[in-house]
């Protein structure tokens, strides 16, 4: 299989989690980390995939996408913006998907 680029690029302006790095996870194998405010690019394989960002026991929900080759796909992500404050986010804990979003931004042909 020919090889293509995953680009995830996660926001620093939510202070939820801003010094924490989350696990992203593709097909259920830790492909590496991110931190806020910065950009991780990854050489992948082509075809269906499986997308999700992990922080302890929770995480966003799994993305799936296709991608082919020499193709470039771009997510962004960041904390899950939580208007109540605290007491909802540990309410909100105890969800296993419910702490950090991930959104497709980007997907181009080189």
């Amino acid at each position: 299989m020919a090889d293509a680029i995953l680009v995830i690029k996660r926001s620093d302006e939510v202070r939820k989690d801003r010094v924490r790095a989350y696990r992203i996870m593709l097909d259920d194998n830790e492909l590496g980390r991110i931190k806020a405010g910065s950009t991780e690019k990854f050489v992948i394989q082509t075809g269906n995939h499986s997308l999700r960002l992990k922080i302890d026991w929770t995480g966003s929900p799994d993305v799936s996408f296709e991608i082919g080759e020499s193709e470039t796909i771009e997510f962004e992500c960041e904390p899950n913006k939580n208007r109540w404050g605290a007491l909802a986010d540990l309410i909100m804990s105890a969800r296993p998907d419910s702490q950090s979003w991930i959104r497709l931004v980007l997907s181009r042909k080189s």
